[in-house]
C-alpha cells in the first residue's frame, strides 16, 4: 500500500476515469469513507445510494454481509430507508408527458392533432361464426 500513498489527486481522476461508472462510483464512495473516522458521518452521492439500494433489493443477506464485515461502505438499512421515502415514484404516465404533449400539440394544426384512418375498415362480422377453443 506504501507506493499509493503519494499518489497526486489528477493521478486518482486519470485512474477512476478509466474505471466503468459503477465501479467509479464504489471507488469514490471507499476514498470519501477511508476519510471520515468511525461509522458515522459518511456521506454518500446520489449514485453510490442509487448502486446500494439496488443491491439491498436485490440480495438483502448477501447486503447484511458486505456491510457486517466492512467489505464495501454501505449505509445502514434505516439510512436507505430514509432516502426511499424521499422518492418520488410514479406509475404509468408522469405529469411532465402530459404538458409536454400540450405544447407539441398545440403548434400543430388542428387536422394533425388526432390522426387519421387512411383506409376504410369494414368490421362487419357474424357472432355465430365466433368460436372460443
Amino acid at each position: 500500500m506504501a507506493k499509493y500513498d503519494n499518489l497526486k489527486e489528477e493521478v486518482v481522476q486519470v485512474l477512476l476515469n478509466s474505471l466503468p461508472p459503477s465501479q467509479r462510483h464504489m471507488v469514490k464512495a471507499c476514498i470519501a469513507c477511508a476519510k471520515v473516522k468511525g461509522l458515522k458521518g459518511r456521506r454518500y452521492s446520489k449514485d453510490w445510494m442509487y448502486e446500494c439500494i439496488l443491491m439491498r433489493y436485490k440480495g438483502p443477506a448477501l447486503y447484511r454481509k458486505l456491510r457486517r464485515e466492512n467489505i464495501l461502505p454501505l449505509p445502514s438499512p434505516q439510512t436507505i430507508q430514509r432516502y426511499i421515502k424521499k422518492l418520488n415514484p410514479a406509475y404509468g404516465f408522469q405529469s411532465t408527458t402530459f404538458e409536454l404533449l400540450a405544447k407539441k400539440t398545440a403548434e400543430m394544426p388542428e387536422d394533425e392533432r388526432h390522426g387519421k384512418f387512411s383506409h376504410h375498415v369494414n368490421l362487419n362480422y357474424q357472432i355465430q361464426r365466433i368460436s372460443i377453443k
